[in-house]
Parts: structure tokens; C-alpha cells; sequence
């Protein structure tokens, strides 16, 4: 077989990348990190697939390979087989390995795998025995037995019914049955059988007088132990019984406590529960009396403007004057001004004062009522203008209108020295009183309003309430009423979860533990057991002794019979212990006539191989079935551990070498060397190198390293 090219798309850090294989030696030599262990287990994963990734793998190939980049996992790998060009296609899952894509060309036509495990199929060893032999890397395996090895070496075939080791095993055992140490074995049964019936015949004439004494107390030990162990059976029966009843009880403790819990939450809803609308409903309408109380509260009468409203109210009680009456009061007062123009007077300073009033009001009413507030300061421009033009009168006689219209102003406490600043007084009353009796009932009428609403919404709450027979707190907030409700609500709720699911558990517990009454004063069970173990172990000993009596009491000649019969049986097992013993010293014989057929070819070619070694190695190589090897010198024999690390490493390659020369003969396929000679000095190199020159005549290597010092 020989190895043409390789193409990888994606595996590890290699991307893309095309190698194409030369027939003798071809050599890789990259830096560090290039690639180059990437390339040799690419070329292993295309005939022996890679491991599957589970939660308990270690962090194994498929992982370490798995391209950081994503795209596609793989690529494919081109050889030459028996005069055919083979190609392998593999492309793998990141985990899996039922997900992999695998095809298999021949001559560039697409064919079925012999195997789906390539390598298997094609070079006769599976994937831990390649490692062992075509695949070297700067960690040798030292480890070279294994099944798959053997069978290369030996041509014995695998499906093979039994090994050499497991006939050896099965005549070791067979032996060990007849004779073990300790006096152990068949034979030794045997002879002890012999010596008790010597025995039985010496004492049998003593026994036939004890013989009908221990029937009948055996007898009477079983009847007793009857008797026992049916009233054990019926106490334990009760004892289960009672401690079912016990857990049953329990779980419907359980089970009351939460219905307890559940009809004192239910207590306070005689007539069912609220459902959840009647409960958004409740919220709703909780929510409208916050709002209409606030109202309430908003529209609130203070006490200082009750009390000035009240006397105002008391001021007019006799009626509030109209506008007619007050024209007819301002008439009255003109008609006196008019007559006091016509007399000699002085000047006016009453009404330049009252101007200056009415200014003052004016300005006062402005922010309270604009259109008031103007007219009093229009009347102020009047006044304080007709204090310049109309004089007062010499004589302050009053008239019949004078009296008239002060007893009018008077009437409501109105005491002014000018009649017409009276008037304007009075009208400033009736003004306030006007505005505040408004004020006061569009309050009042708010007020009562939120309170008819009021009622009307607690009226719903209160049917509501009634139909479950809640009684309204009116100490305490609707809403938080309401809330509570919701609380228990959610808590009967809950607790009526839990009581079905105690009383379910129960139920459940009762019908698969056949709970059907409870059990009272049960007998103690550790007594009755004690007792039932202590007839049994007497009858156990009187069984014994009578099983011997009635060997010993046999009449003699059957004795003798049997004597004469274990005699034979004797004489028999000793001949197949010697014919096994003879087998087993055959079977070793031709094993290790078989392994020497294929051990010294082995070491034959190790040795070949090994030549440049000859001064370190010494006179004599030993070889083991293991392909273990030793070296003697100076008439010792000395293990490899003696070795350098340089000449370990040339050892381990002639020996692997040795190998595949004896198990794949004229059809030895490709060699991968990993850069293994990292440890070697300058002088073991040179041998190395000048070996693999050698095997590069007759063999396809691939070479790895790192190094050009390490190229050929």
C-alpha cells in the first residue's frame, strides 16, 4: 500500500491545504505549532474515524482537531492498493460519530466500505495496536503485546473459540477442583468421606441406643418451631398492618388539620365565596368612594365662612333689599343732596373721604369681582370729583327723607355718617351675602351629591358583602376590607390545594398498602423472632447429629460397600488430576513452542536491525512473550531502563521495525514517524537517519519534524 496525497478542508488549524506523498521517504519539516502531529492524525482519522465526544471523555481528538473557524471537519486521503487507487472521504460531526459522512472510490467510482472501521479492514489491527506499530511519535509506547499484534504474528484467527490462556486456565481450575492448597479439592473430600466412614463403622454399635431419642425430640422441635414461625408470620403481617395504619392515620392528621384550617378561613363567608369579578368589581367601587370622599373633603364648608354667612343670614332676616329698593334709597339720598345745594354751605369733605372709601372697596373687590370692583371705583371718581363742586350745609337740620333713609340703612346695621357711603355699604353686604349663599350651596349641593353616591355605592358593596355574608366594617378602610377578602380568598384557596392533596396521598397510601382497620397490642416481634432462631439452630444440630447416626447406624456390609465405592472414587480422581497435570505440562509445552515460532523471528530482526547497537546492548538479546527485551551482560540480564534516552529511542524504532516486518511480511504498508528522534543526541541522530535512508528503499515513510537538523 502506498499513500498518494491528502487534502484537507478543515481539520485543526490546517485549512484548504493539499500533500501529496512521495513512494520511499517523505519528510515534513515545519516549525513548532505549523501543523505537522495535525497532518499524521489526519491521515489516521481517515481510516479509523475519530472518537465519539461524551460528558465523562477526556478531551480527545474530535475535540482537539475540531476547527475553531467552523466550516466543514475533514477532507480526504488518496492510495494505492494491489495495482487500485483507493480515496477516502470523511467529514466529521463535532460530537457525534453516527453523524459523520464517509464514502469509499475506487478507481473514481463510488463503492461500499468493506468496513466502516478502515483501518481494521485493511491492515489487520485495530486503531490501539497501529499506534503500537506503523505510527511512531516522541512518545513511545513501550507496550507492545495486545491481541491484535498476536494474531498478525501468529495468523491465528480472530474469531477463534478459546485462547492458549483460557485452555491453560480452564486445566488450572479443573486441577484445583480435584487438589487445591489447604487440603481443599475433591481428592481431598474424598479421602475425608473414607476416614468418617472408618469411623461410622468403629462407633456405630454405641449410637443404635441414642438413635430413637433424638427422633423424638426432633420431632418435638419442629412442631414447636411450626408453631413459632406461623405466630412470627401473623406478628409481622400485624406489625406492617399497624405501621401502615399508623402512617395512614398521619397523612389524614395531615389532611384534617389543613380542612380544620380551611372551614375556620371559611367561617367568616357563610354563604360561599366571592368569585374573582365580583372581587375586581368590589376593588372598582372601593376605589369611587376614596374618590367621593375626597370630594367631600374638598367641598368642605370651613367655620369662618359658616360663621361670617350666619350673620350675614342674621342681618337679613327680615328679607335682603332689591335693586329697586336700593335705587329708591340713592333717589332719596340725590333729592337731599339737591336740596343742600341750594343752601349756603361749606365744603364737602364727606364726600371727598367716602370717594377716597370707595376707591379702596373698589380696588378690594377687583380681586374678588371684577365687574363690582370697577363700578365702586367709577362711583370713587364721583365722589371725590363732586367734593370739589358740592358744598355742605351751614345747618345739619335733618329732613323727614334724611331719617327715612338712615332708619332704612340702620335697619341693617349699616351706621354710616354719609347716607350715600351707607348705601354702598350696604350693597357691598348684600354682595358678600349673595356670593357666599351661592358658594355655600353649590358646596352643599356637591357635598350631598358625594353622599348619595356614597350610599349608593355601599349599597352595592354592602349586597355584595350580604350575599356572603360579610358584615361591612365601617371602622375600617373598604379597601382594606376588600384586600383582606383577597387574602383569604388565596389562602382557602391554598389550603384547599393542600387538604385534596393530603387527603389524595392518604387515599393513594390506603389502597396500595391495603389499609382496611386499625391494630391494637401486638405481640413483640424481636421475641418471637429470637425464639424462632434458637429452635432453629436446634434443630439444626439435632438434624446433624441424627443425619450422623443414621450414617453410623448402616449396616456394616453397606459400609464396606460404600467404603469399597469411595475407594474407586478415589482411584479415579487421582488418574484425572495426573491426566490433567499431564495436559497442562502438553499445553505449556506447545505454547511456548509456538511463541518461540514467532518471538525468535522477531528477535532475529531486531537484533538485524539493531547491529550499531551491539556494544551497548552486549553478548546476548532476551526476548519475552510480551516483546519485553533484555540484554545480557557480564551474566546478568539487564531491562532497557538501563538504556539512555537516546538509545531507548533507537531501541523502541528496531523493535517496532522487528514488528511490522513479522506481522505485515511482503505487503508492509505506510510508516509515520511524529518526530521521535527529538531526544536523541548527535550520535544516535546520525544512526537514525542513516536507518530511515535505508528503509526508505523498500518502505513509505512519512516524516515529521521540526528541525532541519533532523532531515535527511
Amino acid at each position: 500500500m502506498k499513500l498518494l496525497k491528502a487534502y484537507i478542508e478543515n481539520f485543526g488549524k490546517i485549512s484548504k491545504t493539499e500533500y501529496d506523498f512521495n513512494s520511499g521517504l517523505t519528510t515534513f519539516c515545519y516549525e513548532n505549532g505549523y501543523g505537522k502531529t495535525t497532518l499524521a492524525t489526519f491521515i489516521r482519522a481517515m481510516f479509523y474515524s475519530l472518537p465519539k465526544v461524551t460528558t465523562k471523555s477526556n478531551f480527545n481528538d474530535r475535540e482537539h482537531f475540531y476547527p475553531f473557524n467552523g466550516g466543514k471537519f475533514g477532507g480526504n486521503l488518496t492510495y494505492e492498493h494491489e495495482g487500485d487507487v483507493y480515496k477516502i472521504v470523511r467529514f466529521f460531526d463535532k460530537k457525534s460519530e453516527t453523524k459523520d459522512e464517509f464514502t469509499f472510490y475506487k478507481n473514481d467510482n463510488q463503492i461500499t466500505p468493506p468496513l466502516e472501521n478502515l483501518g481494521k479492514f485493511l491492515f489487520g489491527v485495530d486503531e490501539s495496536s497501529f499506534n503500537r506499530t506503523l505510527y511512531f511519535d516522541k512518545a513511545f509506547n513501550s507496550d507492545l503485546s495486545g491481541s491484535d499484534v498476536t494474531f498478525k504474528l501468529t495468523g491465528i484467527v480472530e474469531n477463534s473459540e478459546e485462547s492458549f490462556d483460557n485452555a491453560k486456565e480452564s486445566l488450572e481450575i479443573a486441577q484445583k477442583k480435584l487438589k487445591r492448597t489447604g487440603k481443599k479439592g475433591d481428592l481431598f473430600d474424598v479421602a475425608d468421606e473414607i476416614f468418617k466412614v472408618n469411623q461410622e463403622i468403629e462407633s456405630l454399635k454405641g449410637v443404635e441406643n441414642s438413635i430413637q431419642f433424638k427422633y423424638k425430640e426432633r420431632a418435638e422441635i419442629i412442631a414447636e418451631l411450626e408453631k413459632a414461625e406461623d405466630e412470627r408470620k401473623k406478628v409481622s403481617e400485624l406489625v406492617v398492618k399497624k405501621n401502615n395504619y399508623g402512617v395512614y392515620e398521619n397523612y389524614l392528621k395531615e389532611a384534617q388539620n389543613y380542612k380544620t384550617e380551611l372551614e375556620n378561613l371559611k367561617k367568616d363567608y357563610p354563604n360561599g365565596l366571592p368569585i374573582e369579578k365580583e372581587i375586581y368589581n368590589l376593588n372598582g367601587l372601593a376605589d369611587n368612594l376614596s374618590k367621593l370622599n375626597g370630594e367631600i373633603i374638598a367641598n368642605e364648608i370651613t367655620s369662618d365662612t359658616l360663621g361670617e354667612y350666619n350673620a350675614l343670614k342674621e342681618t337679613f332676616k327680615k328679607g335682603v333689599p332689591s335693586n329697586n329698593d336700593i335705587e329708591n334709597i340713592k333717589n332719596d339720598i340725590n333729592l337731599i343732596n339737591q336740596k343742600d345745594k341750594t343752601s349756603k354751605g361749606i365744603k364737602n369733605y364727606p364726600l371727598f373721604l367716602i370717594g377716597l372709601l370707595e376707591v379702596v372697596v373698589g380696588i378690594v373687590l377687583l380681586f374678588l369681582n371684577q365687574v363690582a370692583g370697577i363700578m365702586f371705583l367709577s362711583v370713587a371718581v364721583l365722589f371725590i370729583s363732586g367734593s370739589f363742586l358740592i358744598k355742605g350745609k351751614v345747618e345739619d337740620k335733618p329732613n323727614d327723607t334724611e331719617l327715612k333713609v338712615k332708619a332704612f340703612l340702620q335697619s341693617y346695621n349699616v351706621n354710616a355718617e354719609n347716607l350715600l357711603d351707607g348705601v354702598y355699604e350696604l350693597k357691598a353686604l348684600i354682595d358678600k351675602f349673595d356670593g357666599l349663599s351661592k358658594e355655600i350651596a353649590l358646596k352643599t349641593t356637591a357635598i350631598e351629591r358625594a353622599k348619595t353616591q356614597i350610599l349608593e355605592t355601599e349599597k352595592t358593596i354592602i349586597e355584595t358583602f350580604n350575599k356572603y355574608g360579610i358584615i361591612l366594617n365601617r371602622t375600617e378602610s373598604v379597601k382594606e376590607q376588600i384586600r383582606g377578602i383577597e387574602r383569604d380568598l388565596f389562602a382557602i384557596s391554598s389550603k384547599q390545594n393542600l387538604y385534596n392533596n393530603a387527603v389524595i396521598k392518604a387515599e393513594n397510601f390506603k389502597a396500595e398498602k391495603g389499609v382496611t382497620e386499625r391494630v391494637e397490642n401486638v405481640e413483640s416481634y424481636d421475641e418471637i423472632e429470637l425464639k424462632c432462631k434458637e429452635l432453629s439452630q436446634k434443630l439444626s444440630t439435632i438434624d446433624r447429629e441424627i443425619k450422623n447416626s443414621e450414617d453410623m447406624l448402616e449396616s456394616l456390609p453397606d459400609k464396606y460397600n460404600k467404603l469399597e465405592i469411595l475407594t474407586e472414587k478415589q482411584e479415579k480422581l487421582k488418574e484425572r488430576y495426573n491426566d490433567l497435570t499431564n495436559a497442562l505440562n502438553y499445553l505449556l509445552l506447545a505454547e511456548e513452542t509456538l511463541k518461540n515460532k514467532y518471538i525468535n523471528p522477531v528477535k532475529d530482526t531486531f537484533v538485524n536491525y539493531a547491529k550499531d547497537l551491539e556494544e551497548v546492548l552486549g553478548e546476548k538479546v532476551i526476548m519475552d512473550k510480551n516483546f519485553m527485551v533484555y540484554f545480557e551482560k557480564s551474566g546478568e540480564n539487564k531491562s532497557r531502563e538501563y538504556l539512555s534516552a537516546g538509545q531507548s529511542v533507537l531501541c523502541d524504532l528496531c523493535l517496532r521495525l522487528a514488528l511490522i516486518d513479522n506481522m505485515y511480511k511482503d505487503n508492509i504498508p505506510f510508516i509515520i514517524l511524529d518526530d521521535p528522534f527529538i531526544t536523541l543526541d548527535e550520535k544516535h541522530l546520525a544512526k537514525a537517519l542513516e536507518l530511515l535512508k535505508l528503509l526508505a528503499k523498500d518502505k513509505q515513510i512519512i516524516y515529521f519534524t521540526c528541525h532541519e537538523s533532523r532531515t535527511i
